[in-house]
């Protein structure tokens, strides 16, 4: 059970349900939160992230939903997960395959990363957006990508991200 510490560090505020953006690594956080506690996430922005968890039950957490490889305390709640609105910042130079290109983080998954989710985080965005969409047709998903932005959080994707927050 999560424990809200908000409600108690700022009384009057409403911290049951948060609006969240994360970046790079950041990114990966929020997806995979926003996957696993719905309930929890108002709306989400996930801006570049380096992978990503895919709403697929035949592949292996953290690289899918399998139920036998999530943590015995998480499930994937589909329906919760679709309804909350996400929105997919990524740069459209931001190709690059990155520095993070080993084999994913348990001796139990063998699988080419590359091939799998793809090279950059542009075309792994795109992938991974079109496998929501794919799995979840009714997922209240957009993708973006940020003109002129390689990895990093340009002005425009700060400015994006805030709108749709702020909806």
């Amino acid at each position: 059970e999560l424990i809200d510490f908000g409600a108690r560090l700022l009384p009057g505020i409403r911290t049951d349900r948060v609006r969240m953006f994360g970046f790079s690594g950041g990114g990966q956080f929020v997806h995979r939160y926003a996957m696993l506690h719905p309930a929890r996430v108002e709306r989400a922005v996930v801006g570049a992230a380096g992978w990503y968890t895919f709403p697929d039950p035949g592949l292996p957490y953290p690289l899918g939903i399998d139920s036998g490889t999530l943590p015995a305390d998480l499930g994937f709640d589909r329906e919760g997960f679709a309804s909350n609105p996400l929105l997919v910042l990524v740069g459209d130079r931001d190709i690059d395959a990155g520095a993070f290109r080993r084999r994913l983080w348990r001796d139990w998954v063998d699988y080419d990363l590359d091939e799998l989710q793809g090279r950059g985080r542009l075309q792994r965005a795109r992938r991974w957006v079109a496998a929501v969409r794919e799995q979840l047709p009714n997922a209240n998903i957009v993708m973006q990508e940020v003109p002129d932005t390689g990895h990093r959080i340009s002005e425009a994707m700060r400015a994006g991200a805030a709108r749709f927050l702020a909806e």
